[in-house]
């Protein structure tokens, strides 16, 4: 069952009326749309079968179990005995949540995975080194906004969109290449890190993101999940890593007369 309730400017007397009773209905769920304002109101065992069937792919996905039976304090531990030797100390977290938003304005109404992580383990670290990887998400084919791009009408546009880039990508790799961009040398300082020092912050960070979801604990081993603050960064300069050399390699005869691209969705014009 959906029924998507859009905002005019304001929901009405009814409209809450409907959502406090669906939210009170077990055999419902009420989330947010991926995209757009408004409220959706989705059969709630389809949408956990949705997600399972997404979490329970053993290339991307753990599953460890209760969260009750799992020591809690394990990956905040191995973070803290690390910044210990770096002088710094982060304590007090919980596990992520994992939620799917509806796609209402894709067919089938799929949803996208989301991981709520505010308060998990990796979360402040990740915040934290969001300034250092900044700098490397921007390249010439890097669009600012919409408004720099001028469409030309001799040209034909077509616009691509990496399926779900976030948990897609390589991070191993990802770290590789930003720690290659980062240092020059082996001997190179990073806001007073070695190279070795800001591999072991970026692989505690990004690497085994523990959450949960319907009650049931999870581990992602590949690529970065849809909420930690790395995120974007990390899907941006693997991409960059990937098109630059792509475009150089490209015969004249059929490289595009422009590329541009803007996070998080990549565009070919």
């Amino acid at each position: 069952m959906i029924l998507k309730l859009d905002w005019a400017p304001v929901f009405t007397k009814n409209d809450y009326d409907i959502l406090r009773n669906a939210a009170k209905d077990e055999n419902l769920a009420v989330p947010i749309p991926d995209k757009g304002k408004g409220a959706v109101i989705l059969d709630r065992c389809n949408c956990v079968q949705e997600m399972n069937a997404i979490l329970n792919d053993p290339t991307k996905f753990t599953k460890i179990g209760d969260p009750d039976l799992y020591n809690t304090t394990k990956p905040e531990d191995k973070i803290n005995r690390f910044l210990r030797t770096l002088k710094q100390n982060k304590t007090g977290s919980s596990y992520g949540i994992m939620s799917g938003l509806p796609k209402i304005h894709k067919e089938g109404i799929p949803l996208r995975r989301i991981l709520s992580s505010i308060n998990a383990s990796r979360y402040k670290l990740a915040k934290l080194l969001v300034p250092l990887l900044q700098p490397l998400t921007n390249n010439r084919y890097t669009l600012t906004n919409s408004a720099t791009f001028k469409e030309d009408p001799d040209l034909f546009m077509a616009s691509f969109d990496v399926e779900s880039l976030f948990t897609n990508f390589p991070a191993a790799e990802a770290i590789d290449i930003i720690l290659n961009k980062l240092f020059p040398s082996d001997n190179s300082l990073v806001n007073h890190f070695n190279k070795t020092q800001l591999k072991s912050l970026l692989e505690l960070a990004v690497q085994d993101t523990a959450f949960i979801f319907d009650g049931t604990l999870f581990s992602q081993i590949e690529g970065i999940a849809m909420g930690s603050p790395l995120g974007p960064n990390f899907a941006v300069i693997f991409m960059n890593s990937l098109e630059e050399p792509a475009i150089g390699r490209c015969p004249s005869d059929s490289r595009p007369p422009l590329f541009y691209k803007w996070s998080p969705s990549w565009r070919l014009f």
